[in-house]
């Protein structure tokens, strides 16, 4: 999932974990130099996902892209 990462401004750089509803990578926003986790939602759990936004939100969900 390097490639789809990179194409938005972001580069791949480690694996950090996996759970029920999706896979989380450390990044680094190649325009700010910041490092972040982006999580990847498995398919079929879009609707979870955007529970679990609602329930914690910022700081944990700082941006979430669809």
């Amino acid at each position: 999932f390097s490639s789809e990462l990179k194409s938005r401004s972001k580069l791949y750089e480690r694996f950090l974990g996996e759970g029920t509803f999706g896979k989380v990578a450390k990044c680094t926003n190649l325009s700010t130099n910041e490092e972040v986790a982006i999580k990847i939602i498995k398919n079929g759990f879009n609707d979870t996902a955007k529970d679990e936004i609602k329930r914690f939100g910022p700081p944990h969900f700082y941006k979430c892209i669809w």
